[in-house]
């Protein structure tokens, strides 16, 4: 980093929040979120926010380790005669993963990251970002200071400001959005880097207490949103662990490159094929995990729903599902109100009902071994259909012809996947 008060780094920058200086003429009302507020309110992240400074931005280009573990005057790489200490770590890149690894540091210096052996030896794997940590931690245009831009937009120009001031940017700035539209205005986009752990909890707090928007990656948050509702935890993160990806026998990556966003892992699904297993990559992309496939199915950008819609109408049009499964551990045999969507209830307002063919009558759900999935029923004069019904007419016009005018994926391919993946008992996605 240059010693110069202005520095020049390369590539377009984000600008600090606040940047812009205040009108001329306006309220001094916007001072009352201050920056001792700021502080305040954020004091929750502020390790967060030390620790995003400490794996900062850093720069496109890389430079040889030994350049990066350079000392002033000489390389402690060509030392000989000094102490090497070796302390356990983790790998903090965006990966899921979080590697064990062994950090050698040389006269105070880190000088290599190495992988430290799990218990279970499976795991142990390293890849090039693990063993680029030194390269992080010394590389020239890392941020260690509160920089603001004094050059036009994409110039680069930046120029090193003290914690106070950056302090008082943001929140004069904040406090002045909030003052002309409302604290709605302003957004926080949270999540990134190592799955948002850092930059993700703390900055959500802060939004909480200045009532502000935040904004997620992705097209449509649904799904999570959806089952956070009801008490289901949250798809991201769950689910077996990745060892068991070499157990399966039909492997689907969707929307998941594997062979570069985890390298780690991939080596769980080439244990899998190598017994026999099917890879099947749902991606607009041919990734590289696309050129290990056994099939490749790409679907057009945003158009993951209307495909599984189509998959989903092959599943119940052909009866490829299990019966047994969907009646003991889904909601689908449960009665439906025609009138307002909800399940229907005994008159306790709790036991959901679901209807019984053998005595032609709504009985508690638990109760009937063999539910209704299909038909329309009246029940005390209320009309009610059970969930599988609701589900099958939702699915019924999104055919696979019909389908392809989103996805631009052929039916026969749709009709493939869904048969192979109702067909094979150990699938993992």
């Amino acid at each position: 980093m240059s010693t110069d008060d202005t520095v020049q780094t390369p590539g377009e920058h984000t600008p600090v929040a606040g940047e812009a200086a205040s009108e001329p003429g306006e309220s001094s009302s916007r001072s009352r979120f201050s920056r001792r507020t700021f502080v305040g309110a954020s004091i929750a992240v502020g390790g967060a926010t030390a620790v995003a400074t400490h794996f900062g931005a850093v720069a496109a280009g890389s430079r040889p380790v030994v350049r990066a573990l350079a000392g002033t005057n000489q390389s402690l790489a060509n030392e000989t005669s000094v102490e090497e200490k070796v302390f356990n770590d983790v790998c903090a890149v965006n990966c899921w993963q979080t590697c064990y690894l062994k950090a050698h540091v040389r006269n105070g210096r880190l000088t290599k990251t190495a992988m430290n052996p799990f218990p279970e030896t499976r795991y142990n794997r390293i890849c090039l970002r693990g063993l680029s940590h030194a390269q992080w931690v010394y590389n020239p245009a890392r941020l260690k200071f509160p920089m603001k831009r004094v050059g036009p937009r994409g110039s680069g120009r930046w120029k090193r400001v003290t914690w106070d001031e950056a302090l008082d940017t943001i929140a004069t700035s904040m406090a002045s959005i909030r003052d002309r539209y409302g604290s709605k205005a302003f957004a926080f986009w949270p999540l990134s880097g190592n799955y948002g752990t850092v930059a993700a909890y703390g900055p959500s707090l802060l939004a909480n207490v200045f009532q502000a928007t935040t904004i997620t990656g992705g097209i449509d948050m649904a799904i999570p949103l959806g089952t956070g509702q009801v008490g289901l935890p949250s798809v991201f993160m769950g689910g077996n662990e990745s060892l068991d990806l070499s157990n399966a026998d039909l492997a689907v990556m969707w929307g998941c490159n594997l062979t570069e966003s985890m390298v780690q892992e991939w080596h769980f699904v080439a244990d899998a094929k190598d017994r026999g297993a099917t890879l099947v990559v749902i991606d607009p992309n041919f990734s590289i995990t696309a050129s290990k496939a056994d099939k490749w199915i790409p679907l057009r950008p945003g158009s993951d729903a209307a495909f599984g819609l189509s998959v989903l109408n092959v599943l119940l049009s052909e009866k490829l599902y299990d019966e047994a499964f969907v009646i003991s551990a889904t909601t689908l045999p449960f009665l439906v109100r025609d009138d307002d969507g909800m399940f229907l209830r005994a008159g306790d307002g709790k036991t959901i009902l679901a209807f019984d063919p053998s005595t032609s009558s709504a009985q508690p759900a638990g109760n009937v071994p063999h539910p209704a999935l299909t038909g329309s029923y009246s029940v005390n004069g209320v009309a009610a259909r059970p969930a599988f019904t609701l589900l099958a007419e939702r699915v019924a016009a999104w055919t696979p012809e019909y389908a392809q005018q989103f996805t631009q994926v052929p039916p026969a391919d749709v009709r493939w996947f869904a048969r192979i993946y109702a067909g094979t008992k150990r699938s993992y996605i």
